[in-house]
């Protein structure tokens, strides 16, 4: 099935898929302790060594296979206090550092410890969310109540119990945002690009969807629905990915216990690298070297305790 159209009163979709700063290096008394860093990070020197792609990377894998991050199914924004949002971007190189989608526009206002580039949109083999009216863990669709901070429903509990019965203290439609979890194949109109790990779907049009940065300027893209809140994020899962240096499969990554992270090349469709390469992302990958290129994936599910 494709990315389609869920939500009440819309015709059913078809069946067919469519598509760190440097650190000083004098004598002098070091800075405070970075207490949101993960060990690792103190424990090759901290702030006393200068940011390199093989230290963030080697950062984030210690800090991963330590098992020390929060809670997956339990998050909240630290730009702007929102809990559980659909869209999750996390500071690889810290243990509880998590932004949603509107603060991670905005990264450097948020969080000067570490660059941009250093936070993953965050993804899972399944939604990592439970119904607040049924109890039903992980469905496709989300209603998320804008006004709680952790109040979720499911479709069924939405439209066949009623919103107002299940979820008295905001009863309205409007109330609510949604979002989508999909393994589909999707096409963005804007750009072209194909199957990326976020999407926001049109909810007036059949399949219409965007990436994220064809959303920032949705009104180019789609006149006919030029407001960014009639799109609903979609959030894609399960996606098969190898590591275009090494060419190690997903499924043997995993062996590995390498797969928590991937990195895309902002630039090239279709090029991941693992943690592993992108330690010596200006060897592995010389048409774009440079960390910035590059886009993380975290897969919460792939965490090693």
């Amino acid at each position: 099935m494709g990315v389609l159209d869920f939500l009440p009163g819309k015709e059913k979709p078809s069946e067919h898929a469519t598509n760190r700063p440097a650190g000083s290096t004098s004598s002098v008394a070091p800075p405070p302790a970075d207490l949101d860093a993960p060990p690792a990070y103190h424990s090759i020197g901290g702030p006393a060594i200068k940011t390199s792609a093989a230290h963030d990377a080697a950062a984030a894998y210690n800090h991963i296979q330590q098992g020390d991050n929060e809670d997956p199914a339990i998050w909240s924004c630290r730009g702007c206090g929102v809990t559980n949002a659909p869209v999750r971007y996390k500071c690889i190189l810290c243990r509880s550092f998590s932004l949603c989608f509107e603060c991670h526009k905005n990264t450097t206002e948020h969080h000067t410890k570490h660059a941009p580039h250093n936070f993953a949109l965050v993804t899972s083999a399944e939604g990592i969310w439970g119904c607040d009216g049924c109890g039903t863990r992980d469905a496709p669709l989300r209603a998320k109540c804008r006004s709680c901070s952790d109040s979720d429903l499911c479709l069924d509990c939405f439209t066949g119990r009623g919103v107002a019965n299940v979820h008295p203290a905001h009863p309205r439609e409007e109330d609510f945002t949604w979002a989508l979890y999909s393994d589909a194949v999707w096409e963005c109109e804007g750009c072209g690009s194909k199957n990326g790990d976020l999407a926001f779907k049109c909810r007036s049009c059949r399949d219409l969807c965007l990436c994220p940065k064809c959303f920032g300027s949705v009104e180019k893209h789609h006149k006919l629905h030029s407001s960014q809140s009639d799109y609903m994020p979609v959030i894609s899962l399960n996606r098969w990915w190898k590591c275009e240096s090494c060419g190690t499969p997903q499924e043997k990554l995993i062996e590995k216990k390498r797969a928590a992270v991937r990195w895309d090349c902002k630039h090239c469709e279709n090029d991941s690298l693992c943690s592993k390469c992108f330690e010596k992302v200006e060897k592995k990958h010389k048409k774009h070297p440079r960390p910035e290129d590059f886009a993380a994936v975290l897969y919460l599910d792939m965490y090693v305790e």
